[in-house]
């Protein structure tokens, strides 16, 4: 009798231990309960319930923008199972298997307890796997470039078409913008053979984050849509800015355009950033114009703006698409105050 309550005593200690380490079935079953409920508003469409099973996600419209941007790129989940949930304390880790179409996937998220609720962190502490491959890519992908190296630049990309035209183009892009800084990868989705990430990188003064896409090719994760993207550009169009008087102390302005024609039609690749280096907000409309030969304007672009201290706005590689024939020689770029 003795033995057998000593059994039941070290029975219950190390149930008590392996509680510890994997989660309750308390923390179990709400880790599970955030996850399907994420993966039920996600599907639905309605990203400001996605948030809610979120956290640290930083501004909430670019948290909002990226949810949409990827649930148009992927289409509706199907939630599979999630399994080897561990706990340890108010962090968790739990794998979890879906279905996109006909491809299924697998992915660790990693979740924090915030007031008493499991919620997924947005930016994941740590990749592995397929994720850390998919961030080694784009990590040598920027040295690469950063490095003016675009032979080894093409070895991380795919469907870049003809080598010499896209190593010509990456060399124009490098020499007009200069080098890029690569800051982070976060929320990777991979599923078989395709993946997608959230790449933030800094170009100029602005830092930018965008939605990469990437494709496994010979066993190793290329990169099928990022920055800089290889194109046909052929033409530095010459340009100048003209920023009003009354802001013209307070305004930092970079600007390129690339004019490219890939035989079917003509287009123009923009890059252009305005900052605020006063201490006063600016209300500013930013104008981009373009003209023929003899100064006669053949199109442009307005943006209303408004910039606090020190902020910076600008966009790249816009391609804006011209019937053949339309052949701008000059662009300006006008910074007006509007009050």
């Amino acid at each position: 009798m003795k033995r057998f309550l000593i059994v039941l005593a070290m029975l219950a200690v190390l149930l008590s231990v392996a509680a510890c380490g994997s989660g309750g079935t308390g923390d179990t079953e709400a880790i599970k309960d955030t996850i399907e409920g994420y993966v039920t508003a996600y599907n639905a469409g309605d990203f400001a319930k996605c948030l809610t099973y979120f956290t640290d996600y930083g501004e909430e419209a670019d948290a909002l923008a990226f949810l949409s941007s990827l649930r148009d790129m992927s289409g509706e989940l199907t939630l599979q199972e999630v399994k080897d949930i561990s706990v340890s304390g108010q962090m968790a880790t739990a794998k979890v298997v879906f279905t996109v179409g006909s491809e299924q996937g697998t992915d660790e998220m990693q979740l924090k307890k915030v007031q008493g609720q499991w919620r997924i962190l947005w930016e994941q502490e740590s990749l592995t796997g397929e994720a850390a491959a998919i961030r080694d890519t784009v990590v040598g992908y920027f040295a690469a470039y950063n490095a003016g190296d675009f032979a080894n630049c093409l070895t991380y990309l795919t469907g870049f078409g003809d080598e010499q035209d896209a190593k010509d183009s990456l060399s124009l892009i490098k020499e007009c913008i200069g080098a890029i800084t690569f800051k982070e990868i976060g929320s990777v989705y991979v599923a078989g053979e395709t993946a997608n990430a959230h790449v933030d990188y800094v170009l100029w003064a602005k830092r930018f984050s965008l939605l990469w896409q990437f494709q496994k090719d010979g066993g190793a994760w290329r990169i099928e849509k990022g920055y800089p993207t290889p194109t046909t550009l052929q033409t530095l169009l010459p340009g100048t800015v003209d920023i009003a008087p009354g802001v013209r102390d307070v305004v930092e302005a970079r600007h390129c355009v690339f004019e490219g024609d890939d035989g079917a039609q003509a287009w123009l690749w923009e890059a252009w950033q305005v900052r605020n280096t006063g201490d006063q907000t600016l209300h500013l409309n930013i104008v981009i114009e373009y003209y023929a030969e003899d100064d006669a304007i053949l199109g442009q672009g307005s943006f209303l703006r408004d910039l606090g201290p020190g902020e910076v706005e600008g966009v790249h590689g816009f391609g804006t698409p011209y019937a053949l024939g339309y052949d701008p020689s000059h662009y300006k770029l006008i910074i007006e105050s509007t009050g």
